[in-house]
C-alpha cells in the first residue's frame, strides 16, 4: 500500500467519526436555522401559552372574516372573545397584517363595524384579533404575543 492510500483512508475515517459524533450529539442542530426564518406556531401553542400565563381559554368554533385569507378559530379568554388566524407561513401573516390600518379601523378596503375597540397582534404565522377593553385580557395577550401592531 502506498502512503497516499493510507493517508486518504485515515482522513476518511476521521471524517466518518466526526459525522457520527455530529449525528448523535443532541446539542448540535443538524439543520441550521435559515437566515430570516421565523418559527411557526399553531393555535394550540397559543392556547397553551395563554393557559400557562393563567388564562381560562375555551374553544368556541370558527368564523370567516372577508378581509383575511383564512378563517379564524374563536375562543373565549377569561370570558372575552378572541379570534386567531393561523397562516401556513409568517410571510403570509405579515402580508395580511400590512393591510390593517394603524388604529385597526380599516382592513384592506373593508371598514368593519367593530363591537368593541379592535386590538391586533401578530406572532410568527398567527394573527390575533381581540375586540374589547378588558385589561386582564389585554395584558395576557401582550405578555404572550408582544405589543399590538394595530388597534386602539
Amino acid at each position: 500500500m502506498s502512503w497516499s492510500y493510507l493517508h486518504r483512508a485515515g482522513a476518511l475515517l476521521l471524517c466518518a467519526a466526526c459525522l457520527a459524533s455530529y449525528a448523535v450529539n443532541p446539542g448540535i442542530s443538524r439543520r441550521p436555522q435559515e437566515a430570516g426564518a421565523t418559527e411557526r406556531l399553531s393555535v394550540e401553542n397559543l392556547v397553551d401559552a395563554l393557559r400557562a400565563a393563567g388564562a381560562t381559554v375555551q374553544p368556541e368554533g370558527s368564523v370567516g372574516q372577508s378581509f383575511f385569507a383564512v378563517p379564524a378559530k374563536t375562543f373565549t379568554v377569561d370570558g372575552e372573545g378572541v379570534q386567531v388566524f393561523e397562516y401556513p407561513r409568517a410571510a403570509a401573516a405579515d402580508a395580511q397584517a400590512a393591510t390593517v390600518s394603524r388604529d385597526g379601523s380599516q382592513v384592506g378596503t373593508s371598514k368593519p363595524f367593530w363591537i368593541g375597540p379592535p386590538h391586533f397582534y401578530k406572532k410568527a404565522n398567527l394573527l390575533v384579533l381581540y375586540l374589547g377593553e378588558d385589561e386582564k385580557v389585554l395584558r395576557l395577550l401582550r405578555n404572550v404575543l408582544g405589543p399590538q401592531f394595530a388597534g386602539r
